[in-house]
């Protein structure tokens, strides 16, 4: 758990210095000028540790996973947009013959704020919030190592059960514009799903992830 906790405040200093940087950037390094109009879509793709609060106590913790996020929206004003969110956090533990996944989604309404001035270092900088369904997934796979050189293992599906409640998002990034229709950089977040059921209490995690977006008229 120590070398856990480690690796996950070396990943929120590495963001958080990257974003420093992008702030202390100045409008030469932005690139493009931002032109925020119309439709966008985004997707965004990284790492993450964080918290499971288990019913069960004896399921144990996860190291942690692959964190994937789409969104969708429209600007209201050229610093102001509200979209639809998606968001994961895909975990694996286990060996041979047996895995355990888990899976924790939400689907959230955001409204994404863009404070900067244009022409200003800000410029590029975000901040978005949003809430609305969130579920978790826990799966039990057997895999067949029968014969044991066999490449790749087979397995089953496993044995699935779903449970839902609330999802909540928080993420602060920088982008730079390459072009007027795209541009890319990174973000930090904070996700939590409120569960309550016979698995799954509650869960935590903390994105870091590249991200792009398309925006058009």
């Amino acid at each position: 758990m120590l070398k856990s906790a480690k690796t996950t405040n070396r990943l929120m200093l590495l963001a958080l210095a990257s974003l420093m940087v992008c702030l202390q950037a100045g409008t030469a390094s932005a690139l493009k000028p931002h032109v925020r109009e119309g439709w966008l879509v985004g997707v965004s793709y990284g790492y993450s540790e964080g918290n499971i609060d288990w019913a069960d106590k004896d399921q144990g913790a996860y190291k942690g996973g692959v964190v994937p996020e789409i969104r969708f929206g429209r600007m209201l004003s050229p610093k102001l947009a509200l979209g639809l969110e998606y968001h994961g956090w895909m975990l694996e533990k286990g060996i041979v013959p047996v895995k355990l996944r888990s899976s924790l989604q939400s689907v959230t309404l955001a409204v994404t704020w863009y404070p900067g001035n244009s022409g200003s270092a800000l410029e590029g900088f975000f901040m978005r919030a949003g809430a609305g369904y969130g579920w978790a997934g826990f799966t039990v796979v057997e895999i067949d190592e029968i014969p044991p050189d066999h490449v790749p293992l087979e397995q089953e599906h496993g044995t699935r059960k779903d449970e839902s409640g609330i999802g909540y998002n928080f993420q602060l990034g920088y982008e730079f514009r390459l072009s007027r229709a795209f541009a890319t950089g990174l973000g930090l977040g904070f996700d939590y799903l409120s569960i309550n059921e016979e698995i799954y209490k509650s869960a935590y995690y903390f994105p870091i992830t590249l991200t792009a977006t398309w925006y058009w008229d």
